[in-house]
């Protein structure tokens, strides 16, 4: 069945025109019971899906603020779509990590391990594109608590941020993307993350100051977070 979300917010997502993909956990919802099957794409049609009902995370009703998230356990969890991104490219996540492993990935974008990826046994993510320096301050984000992770994938200026705290410019790697998988690797098939995740926003260029502090005061307001 379609979920339909109890309650509809009006904020406004900032630089559209530059928009790829924008996932929600409180509209576009296909459940499969209480898990979900399809997130479709608020934007194109980049959705974001899992057919294997084994696989699909669970919807979780009024996860955050009163809205909903979803779910993801760390074991076989993921949803996934064919993508393919050339650099540069930037990625908003609204997550909460429930646990912590070397590897995971948050968001996967490519083979290799490629992605938004948690980087060690304590809270630490990276985005890694092929060079591994792109790293958050040691410690963040927090486990149990949710975040506004900001990635920029740029070559040798790729930019990782938890909510407003001061970024990491460093060299990330220049591969190019060509998926995006939610919770897990390229395929789906390990390095799953147990994770909870609110809203996805997916832009093509890299976002100066501005429109990153335009998209995360967005994310902030809608889902009534403090940063």
């Amino acid at each position: 069945m379609i979920y339909l979300p109890h309650r509809r917010l009006a904020f406004r997502v900032p630089d559209q025109g530059k928009l790829i993909a924008w996932y929600k956990g409180d509209a576009g919802i296909t459940l499969n019971g209480a898990d979900v099957s399809v997130q479709a794409d608020q934007k194109n049609s980049y959705d974001l899906t899992q057919g294997t009902p084994n696989d699909q995370p669970l919807l979780n009703s009024g996860g955050l603020n009163g809205m909903d998230t979803i779910q993801f356990d760390g074991v076989t969890e993921c949803l996934e779509v064919a993508l393919v991104q050339s650099q540069p490219f930037t990625v908003y996540v609204v997550m909460k990590a429930i646990a912590w492993g070397s590897a995971d990935d948050v968001i996967a974008f490519a083979g290799g391990v490629n992605g938004l990826v948690q980087h060690a046994t304590t809270p630490q993510l990276k985005i890694y594109m092929g060079v591994l320096d792109c790293v958050t301050a040691a410690g963040t984000p927090a486990i149990g608590s949710w975040h506004i992770i900001t990635a920029i994938a740029n070559g040798a200026s790729s930019h990782i941020q938890v909510d407003k705290e001061t970024a990491t410019i460093a060299n990330g790697g220049v591969n190019a993307a060509n998926v995006i998988v939610v919770g897990a690797n390229n395929t789906g098939s390990s390095n799953q993350s147990n994770i909870e995740v609110a809203e996805i926003l997916y832009y093509d260029g890299a976002h100066d100051g501005t429109n990153r502090g335009l998209a995360q005061d967005y994310l902030a307001a809608r889902w009534g977070l403090s940063i």
